[in-house]
């Protein structure tokens, strides 16, 4: 008779077919919906082979089929583990020591097994997980890949394989490793050692859950997903200190422990089996609910996009807002005694900040010419987590290069001149609360490296499910029954949400529960008991998010005001204060900013004997004389050369020649 091993995890499911000595595998998507991918499996396997069979269920998702299976056909992962290397023939001498390591979507663990002299069998010595974090997973990779714009995981481990350069990147947590890659970006470091890096750190994550960081002896299996990748097992190797004589790669690496859970499955008829998984499709599941979100309060102002065409204009400010998500640039100038906005452009900031940067600037520039604006003078200020080398490019003066605090405040009191309020602002990675009185700051926070209190965490569940991030809000609007999910960490947020999808909840009750948690999250963590003024204001691209206006006006109680350009705020803000500043700037100007040929990369320091191990980015500006600018040195060895170009030492000769030449008059 058959045997049949389904292993449900995180992201995917994988199902062999065992007859004799030839096994038939399976892997396929879950999408969110583990029953259905699980009904789907067992439809097509029946078609194509028996109704009658051994049947064994593994995995993290397997949890909530106690109502379809019975005990002994859920099988515990590490006894499936155990079983599916058991059945391969790796040439395991008695009394030989090894180790197991399996990395999937969203666990690392380490098994130490020895083999009995005796009676041959496998005995698990120890077991090694991964505390609830994603940190060295492979989803956290997938995501990535995505953000890098590489058409599958398996391009961006290429990639990285091919590269040799790395920095260090956080291994601790996940959250914290996709800030560093964010303000590396904005660095100009370039995506292939970015790539090469977050494997780095992936191998690095694992080491920190073995005892003391200590590989074990004997000889190293790898299993799972990630155990597919060449970058990752290169730099496992590399920071485990493993040689490759001991390690061992199975072709059924990937489908490992569902061959455990086949050959300690029980006899079952597949049809029984689907009748309980679609009568379960159909079955409430009870949970506590939130309630549906309350959107009754709330304000969203539209923009008057009422453009001055062909106005004369002595000075105008143009702000460049470079964050880890989005690049925003905005023009601004003062008509009549009223500022007005005269261009704007929004756009993704990818991979390449400086590119993007530029790229804002000329569609600006565009909207100038194609509104026939008579501008005069233009000044330039800059701000967000790309501030300082965007600065330096567009040619902003440093008193125009402004913190994110700073150039919120100025943008929403630009267009919204209240004189009390509080902002709420979502970035891509960061956010922010900011407190107003008399039109001026009178206290402010930021998030602690913590996602789940801003966009990247409603971003990064869209992409998973496969909608549109400007969809989510409307399909949470829409949500009856959200559920209350943990809004402690994004992390477990995810592991949350997973629970939920495990019983069949509704992606609009999901969607609302995120949005829900993500403003609970905020609350605690960034205004964490801070007075929250009656009037609030709700900035960044995230209040678009109808779903997240709606959530934020539920837990508050209160209306939320959203501005026009809420989006580009930040760029308002930058501009506004560089208008007000009595020094010009130094602005390069839209036509040689258009044409700029500029290099931004990595830069080796000379000095090998330093022990600061700097992670330096050079920018060059090409033209007549070429223009450097360092960022990253901590003994300012590159970067303060800038500056002594700029101030020319005084000829002490000359003026001594002049001192005795007055005199003698």
């Amino acid at each position: 008779m058959k045997r049949i091993g389904i292993d449900i995890g995180s992201d995917n499911l994988k199902a062999v077919v065992i007859e004799g000595k030839n096994i038939t595998s399976y892997l396929k998507k879950i999408d969110g919906k583990p029953i259905y991918a699980l009904k789907e499996i067992l439809d097509e396997i029946i078609t194509k082979h028996s109704n009658e069979a051994y049947l064994g269920v593994t995995g993290v998702n397997s949890i909530s089929l106690s109502d379809v299976l019975n005990e002994k056909q859920m099988i515990n992962e590490s006894i499936a583990t155990k079983g599916g290397i058991a059945s391969l023939d790796l040439d395991i001498k008695e009394n030989e020591k090894f180790a197991v390591i399996d990395v999937g979507a969203s666990n690392q663990r380490c098994y130490e097994f020895e083999k009995d002299k005796n009676s041959g069998k496998l005995i698990l010595e120890h077991h090694y997980l991964q505390n609830k974090c994603g940190a060295g997973s492979g989803l956290l990779l997938e995501h990535m890949a995505k953000r890098f714009e590489y058409g599958s995981i398996g391009e961006l481990s290429n990639v990285a394989n091919q590269t040799e350069k790395t920095i260090k990147l956080s291994a601790k947590c996940g959250v914290f490793r996709e800030s560093d890659v964010v303000h590396q970006q904005q660095k100009g470091t370039p995506k292939e050692v970015l790539a090469a890096s977050l494997y780095r750190a992936s191998a690095d994550s694992f080491k920190t859950i073995l005892a003391n960081g200590i590989m074990p002896e004997g000889r190293i299996i790898l299993i799972g997903g990630l155990s597919l990748s060449k970058a990752f097992v290169k730099h496992l190797m590399d920071v485990c200190k493993i040689s490759s004589e001991r390690v061992i790669i199975p072709k059924q690496g990937l489908h490992i422990s569902a061959i455990g859970a086949a050959i300690y499955g029980q006899q079952v008829y597949l049809n029984n089996i689907i009748i309980k998984l679609e009568k379960k499709l159909t079955q409430p599941f009870n949970y506590e609910s939130q309630g549906p979100l309350i959107f009754k309060k709330s304000k969203i102002m539209k923009p008057k996009e009422d453009w001055p065409y062909g106005a004369d204009i002595p000075l105008a400010s143009l702000g460049i807002d470079i964050g880890s998500v989005s690049t925003k640039a905005a023009l601004i100038a003062e008509i009549n005694g009223k500022f007005r906005l005269l261009a704007y452009h929004y756009r993704r900031t990818e991979i390449d900040p400086v590119g993007a940067a530029i790229d804002v600037i000329n569609k600006v520039y565009n909207q100038v010419i194609e509104r026939g604006y008579k501008i005069e003078k233009v000044i330039a200020g800059t701000t967000g987590s790309g501030r300082q080398l965007t600065g330096f490019i567009v040619g902003a003066s440093k008193e125009h290069i402004v913190d994110e605090i700073t150039a919120q405040a100025a943008g929403i009191t630009t267009f919204y001149p209240q004189k009390e309020f509080s902002i709420i602002e979502f970035g891509g990675q960061d956010s922010k609360y900011i407190n107003i009185n008399q039109g001026v700051v009178v206290d402010f926070a930021m998030n602690n490296a913590c996602a789940a209190g801003t966009g990247a965490l409603l971003e990064k569940y869209a992409m998973r499910r496969g909608i549109k991030i400007e969809d989510l809000g409307d399909i949470a609007l829409r949500a009856k029954n959200p559920p209350d999910i943990d809004s402690t960490c994004a992390v477990l947020s995810e592991q949350s949400i997973i629970k939920y999808e495990q019983n069949n909840i509704s992606l609009e009750d999901l969607c609302a529960a995120l949005t829900l948690a993500t403003a609970r999250n905020y609350l605690a963590k960034v205004v964490s008991g801070s007075e929250i003024k009656e009037k609030v204001v709700f900035q960044g691209a995230t209040a678009f998010n109808l779903g997240q206006v709606a959530a934020l006006e539920t837990v508050l109680g209160k209306g939320i005001i959203v501005p026009p350009w809420p989006h580009i705020t930040g760029a308002i803000g930058a501009a506004k204060y560089a208008y007000d500043s009595s020094n010009s700037g130094n602005f390069r100007g839209f036509k040689k900013i258009s044409n700029l040929k500029y290099n931004v990369g990595s830069y080796q320091c000379i000095n090998k004997g330093c022990g600061n191990d700097c992670n330096i980015t050079r920018a060059e500006i090409k033209g007549k004389e070429k223009i450097f600018y360092f960022i990253g040195d901590r003994c300012q060895r590159y970067s303060a050369k800038k500056d002594e170009k700029q101030i020319k030492p005084p000829n002490l000769f000359k003026e001594r020649q002049k001192i005795m030449e007055d005199s003698c008059k």
